[in-house]
C-alpha cells in the first residue's frame, strides 16, 4: 500500500462529543476509516440520524481491536453503503487531537479511495445511517460544507475539514476523478 499524506490537526469539541470520543476509544481502536467512493461523476455520502438537514459525510466506522484498516474499510463499506468495494488508495492519514478544556483525546482518521466492485447504494445499518447518497464535489465544498461549519459541533467541523483535505490530496491526482 502507497503511504499517505499525514496531516496533524487540533479539534476542540464539546462535552458530549468528547464522551462519545473517549467511550469510542475505550471500546475499540482510537481511530477510524474513511472512504471516498466516486460514482458516476460523483461521491458517496452518508447522513446519520442525529444530523441536522443538509448534513452529509464519507462513510466511515471504527476500527475493531485487531481489525485491519482494510479489513475494516470493506466491513464499514458493505454496513453503510451496501456496496462491495475494492480499497485503491490510501489517501490521508490525519492525526487529530480532540480537545474539550483541559483533557484531550488523540485519535487517527485513515482515509482511503475505494472503487464499487459490486452491489446497489442501500443501507444495512439503518441503526446508524439515516440516508444514503450520491453529492457532487460541488454540492460537498458547497452547501454541504457550509452547513457543517455553521454547527458547533467540532465533529461535523473536523468532518469538514477532512474533506477539504481529501480533495485537495485527490486533485494532486492525474486522472479522471470527479472534481
Amino acid at each position: 500500500m502507497n503511504k499517505p499524506k499525514i496531516v496533524e490537526l487540533k479539534i476542540y469539541v464539546k462535552k458530549n462529543e468528547y464522551e462519545r470520543i473517549i467511550s469510542s476509544a475505550d471500546k475499540h481502536q482510537p481511530q477510524d476509516v474513511t472512504l471516498v467512493i466516486p460514482i458516476q461523476n460523483k461521491w458517496v455520502v452518508i447522513k446519520k440520524h442525529y444530523y441536522q438537514k443538509g448534513i452529509y459525510r464519507f462513510p466511515s466506522g471504527l476500527v475493531k481491536k485487531k481489525e485491519s484498516l482494510i479489513t475494516c474499510g470493506i466491513r464499514e463499506g458493505y454496513e453503510e453503503t451496501g456496496l462491495k468495494i475494492d480499497i485503491k488508495k490510501y489517501l490521508v492519514k490525519v492525526l487529530v487531537d480532540f480537545i474539550y478544556k483541559e483533557k484531550h483525546v488523540q485519535w487517527v482518521s485513515h482515509v482511503f479511495l475505494a472503487e464499487k466492485v459490486s452491489g446497489q447504494l442501500r443501507i444495512i445499518d439503518d441503526q446508524e445511517i439515516e440516508e444514503l447518497k450520491l453529492l457532487s464535489y460541488e454540492e460537498i465544498q458547497g452547501p454541504v460544507r457550509n452547513r457543517m461549519l455553521q454547527t458547533d459541533l467540532g465533529g461535523l467541523k473536523y468532518r469538514s475539514i477532512l474533506a477539504d483535505i481529501v480533495f485537495k490530496v485527490i486533485n494532486t491526482f492525474n486522472n479522471s476523478l470527479p472534481k
